[in-house]
């Protein structure tokens, strides 16, 4: 699986959904939609996207996708510049506990060096 979803208690978003590829949302869109479904969620749950294995620590790291019930909606998808701190750390900590993630990145040698121990998120 290329996507994990992980649910968080956020008043914005129910879940976030971790993109396990360095190659982005788009080479694991179907499986989180087919995660969404699965979960048989109501129209109206907005998902928060960490894509930091192919965004890296820039502002598009995170971003939002709309689930109307049945479907992601492709032109609800907008990057998430202003992440609360707990549920940055939340995803940091995610992969803290799956370091090996890492290593198939875009994250270069220092900011991995720096991830790992905590001084980046």
């Amino acid at each position: 699986m290329s996507v994990l979803l992980e649910n968080v208690n956020d008043k914005n978003f129910k879940f976030v959904g971790f993109v396990l590829t360095s190659e982005g949302l788009d080479s694991c869109y179907e499986d989180l939609e087919k995660s969404l479904n699965d979960l048989k969620l109501c129209s109206g749950t907005t998902v928060l996207i960490d894509q930091l294995l192919s965004h890296g620590l820039k502002n598009e790291r995170f971003a939002s996708l709309l689930f109307d019930g049945k479907k992601l909606l492709p032109s609800s998808y907008k990057y998430e510049s202003n992440v609360k701190d707990t549920l940055v750390k939340f995803c940091s900590d995610f992969y803290l506990k799956r370091i090996e993630l890492l290593d198939c990145s875009v994250l270069t040698k220092p900011q991995k060096f720096l991830f790992k121990k905590g001084k980046l998120q």
